[in-house]
Formats: structure tokens, sequence, C-alpha cells
């Protein structure tokens, strides 16, 4: 009998071909699952990040309004408009308009979120995601006056036909200096 045993049986082989084949499918869906979780996670944060830098702004700026001049949601149709006063007198707008963004090679019509001093806009939200609704309606009490501004935004991330829109709904109270024009 020959104790030179220097190569691979058949056996061997057969076995791992057979392990191979097991784990190469394994581990390839388990990578692209983690995959595609990242990208959901990384646009959920997107999204969540774009409405919090919205409306934080929106609350800091409408709280320290002192005067509301016009509010606009016409039949619960229409994008948001809030026009307002603060305390230096200066006229301010937070506004829904569209833009047209090229995402990966493809002009595409966004919704987004802008404030409007002196006729400079700054955008509230990036161009990452696409706000498909800005409501807003004023809260009254049964005197008619000007309690709280309701706000309705509802934002979805670009790029993604897969991810959801997250919609929220916040009413913002008016300080008692807070007057209606």
């Amino acid at each position: 009998m020959l104790d030179n045993k220097k190569g691979v049986s058949l056996i061997e082989v057969v076995v791992y071909i057979a392990v191979f084949a097991i784990l190469v499918p394994t581990i390839t869906i388990f990578y692209l699952t983690i995959r595609q979780n990242t990208a959901q996670t990384i646009d959920i944060q997107t999204v969540d990040n774009a409405t919090a830098i919205a409306m934080n702004q929106l609350e800091t700026e409408i709280k320290s309004a002192s005067k509301i001049v016009a509010t606009q949601s016409i039949l619960e149709q229409d994008a948001g408009k809030i026009v307002f006063k603060d305390n230096s007198g200066s006229t301010i707008s937070f506004a829904y308009l569209e833009e047209l963004v090229n995402i990966n090679g493809s002009e595409h019509i966004i919704g987004r979120i802008a404030r409007i001093e002196n006729a400079k806009t700054q955008w509230l939200t990036s161009a990452t995601v696409d706000v498909n609704q800005f409501k807003i309606r004023l809260i009254q009490d049964s005197t008619g006056l000007m309690t709280s501004l309701n706000i309705d935004l509802s934002v979805q991330s670009i790029g993604n036909e897969n991810f959801k829109e997250l919609s929220l709904s916040t009413s913002f109270a008016f300080y008692p200096f807070t007057t209606e024009e």
C-alpha cells in the first residue's frame, strides 16, 4: 500500500463543491439583504432629518412671530403658505414650491419647503427629499381668535420608489402676543 497521500480524493472535491454551493448563495443573500436594509435605513434617516430640520425652523420662527399676516391651504387641496412678521418687522413666508432637480442624470420636479425673506429663498428641505404635502390650517377659538396653526407635512425620499412616505401633523400654539393681521 502506498502511504504517500499528496493529492485530494474525488470524494473530498465533491464535498468541497457541495459546501461551497451551499455557502455562496447564503452569503450572497445575506449580503444583499444587509445592503437593502442599509439603504432603507439611510432613506428613513434622510427623511427624518429633513422633516425635523424643516419643522424645527418653522416652529422657532412661527412662535417668535409678532403677527401672522396670511395662511393658505384652500379647501385642503392647495399647498400651504404662511406669511408673518417677525419681531423686527420683516415679512417672512414659508411656502411649498416646486423645483426642477437633476437626479441620477434625469430631471425631476420635486416639492420643497422654502423660507422667503426680502426676495431671498432659503430651502428648508434638501433636494434629496420630495415634499408631497405641506398644508396649513389656522385653528381659532369660539370667538374667532387665532390660537394655533396646524401643519400637515408628507415627505418621501427621492431615488427609492419602495420607500413609503413619512407623514406627520403638528400644531404650533401661539403665544398671547401673536396677533392676526
